[in-house]
């Protein structure tokens, strides 16, 4: 199974722009958490394939541009668990949605132009 960021990784490559990647379920937060409900590694990775997803997010890590991450919190707790995790290369842009840029559309707005 290929995870969506070797995905991103070869896509940045093929096109020579930067790659740009957000995590969600971190395998190693996820196994954390299966051990401490008394999971084994062996079970976990039978399961989830969590040795393969983690080596994954690793390499990611080793070729990413930029992690983005929702918060310092996630970053701090949750990336920094990884050896090829790097502080500098990690942008916290938090969830949601400035108000004042993004409004519904009425009725008398021009359509999007799109490229």
């Amino acid at each position: 199974r290929v995870r969506a960021g070797q995905v991103g990784i070869l896509l940045a490559s093929v096109l020579g722009v930067p790659f740009y990647h957000t995590g969600h379920s971190l395998g190693k937060d996820k196994l954390k958490t299966l051990r401490d409900s008394g999971v084994t590694l062996e079970q976990a990775d039978k399961d989830y394939n969590i040795v393969r997803r983690i080596a994954a997010e690793e390499d990611v890590l080793r070729r990413v541009s930029y992690v983005i991450s929702s918060t310092q919190h996630e970053a701090n707790t949750q990336w920094r668990q990884y050896t090829n995790y790097q502080s500098d290369k990690c942008i916290i842009i938090p969830p949601g949605v400035e108000l004042s840029r993004f409004i519904p559309p009425t009725p008398d707005m021009p359509k999007p132009a799109f490229v």
